[in-house]
């Protein structure tokens, strides 16, 4: 198998300059005058980018993150959205926080308290969804605790299901992103999230008629969805954000007002900042389209040519920062399988790839076609192929092995014709 070797570098890229923009993670600093962060994370989708984060791998509470994945685990159970449950004493015990004054005998459908824990952060809603599907809290926080390794959240252990801080029960922002990546392939958690309000079902018999989302951010911005939303107290936010052909994750964790009598979230303040610089500080860019010429590398055996050009197979759009230059940041290198492209090829075959890169990091890997058909020299073939052959290892030992054979069939063949003169000569002188 022919090893890839690179042939041509289409551009170089300016790898150190104070004058760019550092295509990673820490180019953007999240800042606000009215509050800090400890940590936060925001992360395109569709190209898998960290656009910014701080502090990911910090051992932290979940807070009130915990939801997400009870609300995971009530989705996954197969609980038809409609069945009722009654609540009974032994699903309230342990309750402190904030809850919706749920009491033994109050009636609710699981959807009910689906949304009521994803929008309202109830913790009663909470324990009586985990009851509903589990009967007990333990197997259920078990459910959790295997979930959350099934999906790599090495650094997370759950010890309750609403989230109250607890001591031993940790996570990371980067398992909290995992776990919302997980939950953004659900349009049901999405569309959950979304609701600005929930009118409860016409079969529950609690007090709360309407349970509204603790998010202030879903009126202002179109294509949000709250996966969670923590209060005064535990100021976190985890964010859906979809805006057509991309959509985002925001994560802020440990948000804390420099005020200390403001009572206000200031993990969404903090999101606000993440949403606008998803919004306005990267664009999508057409770096190449399929008309563009790539590259021009040579063609062997070919009848008409010697070399060809190559495309891609479809546009290259990149989701890049706006101070990005795509001729002047980005690096291009084509590869191909040898060193030439070998006659016959069809128009349209994939014959390599173009590989962009940043700094090191790849960024796209596409694959580059030829837009005309080569038909192969027979002549040339065999011609290369014979020079193939008689500069190989193989003709080289084979021809050594016969002049070696020449040379002893000749020394053999002169000593006997030596023995031969010499008992000539002794035949004579007698």
């Amino acid at each position: 198998m022919a090893t890839k070797i690179v042939i041509m570098t289409v551009f170089l890229a300016i790898m150190l300059s104070s004058l760019s923009l550092c295509f990673n993670a820490s180019a953007f600093e999240l800042s606000s005058d009215e509050a800090e962060a400890e940590s936060y994370y925001l992360l395109n989708i569709e190209n898998d980018l960290v656009m910014v984060e701080k502090n990911i791998n910090e051992s932290i509470s979940p807070s009130s993150t915990v939801k997400m994945m009870t609300a995971c685990i009530a989705l996954e159970s197969g609980i038809d959205s409609n069945t009722v449950i009654t609540v009974k004493e032994e699903m309230l015990n342990g309750l402190s926080g904030r809850n919706m004054r749920l009491k033994k005998g109050d009636r609710l459908t699981f959807d009910d308290l689906l949304y009521a824990t994803v929008c309202g952060g109830y913790n009663d809603a909470a324990q009586v969804l985990a009851f509903s599907v589990c009967g007990n809290i333990d197997e259920f926080i078990l459910k959790m605790n295997d979930k959350a390794k099934e999906l790599g959240m090495i650094s997370t252990v759950y010890m309750n299901v609403t989230g109250i801080n607890v001591p031993g029960m940790t996570t990371t922002v980067s398992d909290i992103a995992i776990l919302a990546k997980y939950l953004a392939k659900s349009e049901r958690y999405i569309e959950i999230g979304k609701k600005k309000s929930y009118k409860m079902s016409s079969l529950a018999t609690c007090q709360f008629t309407t349970v509204s989302n603790r998010s202030s951010l879903l009126a202002s911005y179109k294509g949000l969805s709250s996966f969670n939303t923590g209060g005064v107290g535990e100021t976190c936010a985890v964010l859906y954000y979809d805006i057509g052909d991309l959509s985002f994750i925001s994560i802020v964790m440990n948000a804390v007002a420099n005020d200390p009598l403001d009572q206000a979230n200031y993990a969404e303040t903090f999101s606000k900042s993440l949403i606008s610089h998803a919004r306005y500080d990267y664009s999508v860019k057409t770096v190449f389209d399929v008309n563009s010429k790539v590259a021009t590398v040579p063609v062997k055996y070919s009848v008409s040519y010697q070399e060809i050009d190559l495309y891609l197979k479809e546009n290259l759009n990149l989701f890049l920062p706006e101070d990005i230059d795509p001729w002047l940041d980005l690096t291009y290198s084509v590869y191909i399988e040898g060193d030439e492209i070998r006659a016959p090829v069809e128009a349209g075959q994939t014959v390599g790839e173009l590989t962009v890169s940043k700094d090191g990091k790849i960024l796209a890997i596409c694959p580059l076609t030829v837009d005309k058909s080569l038909s192969k020299n027979a002549f040339l073939y065999i011609m290369d192929a014979m020079k193939t052959f008689v500069m190989s290892r193989q003709f080289i030992i084979i021809l050594l092995c016969f002049v070696s054979l020449m040379v002893t069939f000749y020394i053999a063949k002169s000593r006997k014709l030596n023995k031969m003169h010499k008992r000539r000569k002794i035949k004579r002188k007698k």
